[in-house]
């Protein structure tokens, strides 16, 4: 329980750089002899004079998340957020250590004070965090010394050390696919326009493109949340005529758009019945182009057949290979204190290669 004298001092009394004393300090904690109880101090664990080698839990790395390995029946395709909990899995058994996955629930409360007790090599939060019980428990893992890292960009995570995918460049890459195939009048048709953090870098990556090609890039146009897995025709329908009254003054004015850059590709279907509804060919006179990469899972599919164009892979299996070379740099006291941000470049994937492939696989 006692403190070690600060990393100065251990530099000043063992004649060695302040680097090599964080690694040597790094070591210490991962082997369970001392644990961090903020950034600069560190204590004498409770089982260090009992059990001098290291214990199984200082070999596991917690993964909160809130889908996993059930969702996979139904999610196939790797633009899904459970891929970035599932890449964690291989890093982790290749770095010799074992993975314990939780839900957020069961580590809420007392849960995360086990958590804590139990003092794991880290936490992996491979979800979005998006609720405020979320919050707490990374205040607790702060205050208890636990390392963690998570998945996202937003501003609630700005002390955190973090992965996310480069939106910005992502919808770069999009806008230049577009403008390349003669595409001049390109709309963001985005679900609650710009609130979401990653949709204003997403817009960035946007501007970004239309303004190197010298064109004035068109605001954001929003529509409201639609119904998610429309399960009949009829709902179906029904959304499609709403998404159609939402487009209607940008593709039937004197400037109608060419191509309309959507939230993801399950919104495809709807703007491709509401180009329809508005006299207008989708992918011929209207290009739509979708992101996430899950295409192949979209149920809607069943009531409006029509692909996007194009569509962005974030590379989720990587990010979660980023998320614990993230983690094991900070244990192993490579980083500086600041929190760091690492961004994974996503893929650009033309659909009418993925397409031909599915006919051909067929």
């Amino acid at each position: 329980g006692a403190p070690l004298p600060s990393g100065r001092q251990l530099a000043q009394e063992f004649q060695a750089d302040r680097a090599t004393v964080q690694r040597a300090l790094a070591v210490l904690r991962q082997q369970g002899v001392v644990h961090q109880i903020s950034p600069r101090v560190n204590v004498v664990s409770e089982h260090a004079a009992a059990s001098p080698s290291r214990r199984l839990v200082d070999q596991v790395v917690a993964i909160v998340a809130i889908n996993g390995r059930r969702m996979l029946h139904s999610h196939r395709q790797p633009g899904w957020v459970e891929y970035i909990g599932l890449g964690a899995l291989p890093a982790i058994e290749d770095a010799g250590m074992h993975a314990l996955s939780f839900h957020p629930a069961t580590v809420r409360d007392e849960g995360i004070a086990s958590l804590i007790q139990a003092r794991p090599y880290g936490v992996i939060f491979s979800d979005l965090l998006t609720e405020t019980g979320e919050e707490q428990m990374l205040a607790q893992l702060d205050k208890a010394g636990i390392p963690y890292v998570v998945y996202g960009d937003t501003p609630s995570l700005a002390a955190c050390d973090r992965v996310s995918s480069d939106h910005e460049q992502g919808c770069y890459l999009l806008t230049n696919w577009l403008l390349e195939r003669g595409r001049r009048r390109i709309l963001c048709f985005w679900q609650d326009g710009l609130t979401a953090p990653w949709l204003q870098q997403r817009y960035r990556g946007y501007e970004r493109a239309m303004r190197e090609a010298g064109l004035t890039p068109l605001p954001v146009a929003d529509h409201p949340a639609l119904h998610d897995g429309a399960r009949s025709a009829a709902a179906f329908s029904h959304a499609a005529k709403t998404v159609a009254g939402h487009l209607a003054e940008h593709l039937l004015g004197d400037e109608p758009v060419d191509a309309l850059l959507l939230t993801g590709d399950g919104d495809v279907p709807y703007a491709a019945a509401a180009c329809r509804l508005l006299r207008k060919e989708p992918n011929k006179d209207v290009l739509l182009a979708g992101y996430d990469h899950y295409w192949a899972d979209v149920p809607e599919r069943n009531y409006e057949a029509t692909p996007p164009v194009a569509t962005v892979d974030k590379q989720n299996m990587h990010m979660g290979e980023q998320l614990v070379a993230l983690l094991r740099a900070r244990v192993a006291g490579e980083l500086p204190e600041a929190p760091q941000l690492r961004l994974v470049t996503p893929k650009l994937i033309e659909m009418s290669i993925v397409e031909s492939a599915l006919g051909s696989s067929l």
